[in-house]
């Protein structure tokens, strides 16, 4: 992948300082740094989805008698909304959260729950008290 063009870095920067506007400045900048200096990542992490990890997750037997929550993003996916027609973009976010829904009716303490409102991507910035409500949800169900 070739380096990002300065107008790229300019658009990810504002789009990151937007994101963490209420974050404190030392480490809103920091972090809007480290996201531009390392945005290969996550190519990076998936490279072996195909090849490796689905076959384990399908090999790995049933899911344990535990609290499940599934969060689903109830909002648009920024990215797809860049390239995909809008008809399209609903079927995909329909079908995402369908197998999210999937998911959590798979295990008997399964539950599922879509935050309106929040992005695929940054769904734990943007409703960190949901996310923060199903771990504690979570934690005190053990």
């Amino acid at each position: 992948m070739p380096e990002l063009t300065d107008e790229q870095r300019r658009a990810a920067r504002e789009a990151y300082a937007r994101l963490y506007a209420e974050w404190p400045a030392p480490v809103r900048e920091a972090l809007i740094d480290h996201h531009l200096a390392s945005w290969r990542t996550s190519l990076r992490e998936t490279e072996n989805f195909e090849t490796e990890v689905y076959g384990e997750l399908r090999d790995g037997g049933p899911l344990p008698d535990v609290p499940l929550i599934v969060l689903s993003a109830g909002g648009v996916n920024p990215y797809w909304a860049r390239f995909m027609p809008e008809e399209v973009m609903r079927e995909a976010h329909d079908g995402v959260r369908a197998l999210h829904a999937a998911i959590a009716r798979s295990v008997p303490r399964g539950e599922h729950r879509v935050l309106d409102g929040a992005s695929h991507q940054h769904l734990h910035i943007e409703r960190p008290g949901e996310v923060l409500r199903a771990i504690r949800d979570l934690t005190a169900a053990v």
